[in-house]
């Protein structure tokens, strides 16, 4: 398997010393190691998945995980109105032996309308440091990270006094403004991973 270099402003925003969405002055992490994800159409180099849309949001996915569930509908909405405005999404199975029929299943089972790519080995969540599912992060076309964590501020049930962390995010974008919370505590369940 052939190997891109994936280029990141920073893995955090602490990470650059800058705001992420702003212009940063520090040089890029490179993570020469994580590009490359599974489909059911063969190997996709995460470089190239990020240039189809101007941001892309990656779900790190799990079909057992009750907050993934809880989520579901928010993300449903989250698709309906982001995609249309150039956001892309795809949902990424990192834990360890993932059974991708039965993750498709469960996808469009639950109406979650976004492609599944695999990550052998976890080599992606570990570059960006995801440890739980539910987990998304959201990058630029030049594969900056622009924000990580949570989807919103709950844990297993979904009330209207969340915090909605991700679309905060994909506004500020989308605005050309910086994102006022870069990272955010990722809920979820611990990716089973090695």
């Amino acid at each position: 398997m052939r190997a891109l270099p994936l280029v990141l402003c920073a893995l955090l925003a602490s990470a650059c010393g800058s705001r992420a969405g702003a212009p940063s002055t520090a040089a890029p992490v490179t993570v020469a190691s994580a590009t490359v994800l599974r489909s059911d159409t063969g190997e996709v180099a995460l470089t190239d998945l990020v240039k189809k849309a101007p941001y892309t949001v990656l779900l790190f996915f799990s079909a057992d995980c009750p907050v993934q569930k809880a989520h579901d509908a928010r993300l449903r909405e989250l698709v309906a109105t982001y995609r249309p405005r150039g956001v892309a999404f795809a949902a990424i199975a990192s834990e360890e032996g993932p059974d991708l029929g039965r993750l498709r299943e469960e996808l469009a089972k639950r109406a979650l309308e976004m492609p599944l790519f695999e990550d052998r080995g976890a080599v992606l969540a570990d570059a960006l440091g995801v440890e739980y599912t539910t987990h998304v992060v959201l990058l630029d076309g030049e594969r900056h990270v622009l924000y990580s964590g949570g989807i919103d501020s709950e844990r297993t049930h979904t009330t209207d006094h969340a915090e909605p962390h991700l679309r905060n995010a994909l506004e500020a974008v989308l605005a050309g403004k910086a994102v006022t919370k870069p990272r955010v505590e990722p809920l979820g369940c611990p990716l089973l991973k090695h």
